[in-house]
């Protein structure tokens, strides 16, 4: 599973966490979403052990639009990733195969690595049930 944006809202409020309901009210800036209808352009810290980390390296380039943020942080999820503000910005459940949470949009940038392990993941595990 790829949660993006409200989908990794979605996650983490699902197995018990909660949100920011406003993220610049906490952060005191707009960077997450600092133009209406455009991306945001930010770099975030990755947990080196994460698949995230794993995939994208210790630092990475992100386009983000959100003034909501994770807040608790579900059970049996892990942060993964964070903005240089402090803000959650990736989360995984890391006894699963493949379910990461990213709180920007990898569909707007250049880099395809998470939908490529995706992929990746779903053809595993499809041929291992076909096996």
């Amino acid at each position: 599973m790829l949660a993006i944006c409200r989908g990794s809202q979605v996650l983490n409020v699902v197995l018990g966490g909660d949100l920011v309901q406003h993220l610049p009210d906490l952060v005191g800036d707009e960077t997450h979403q600092h133009t209406p209808g455009s991306f945001a352009e930010q770099e975030v810290s990755l947990e080196p052990g994460s698949t995230v980390g794993r995939l994208l390296g210790t630092r990475a380039p992100v386009k983000s639009h959100h003034h909501q943020g994770l807040g608790r942080i579900g059970g049996g999820l892990a942060v993964a990733g964070r903005a240089d503000d402090g803000t959650v910005e990736a989360i995984e459940e890391p006894t699963r195969r493949f379910a990461v949470g990213v709180l920007w949009h990898p569909e707007a940038g250049e880099d395809a690595r998470l939908f490529d392990e995706l992929v990746a993941q779903a053809t595993s595990y499809r041929a291992g049930r076909h096996a």
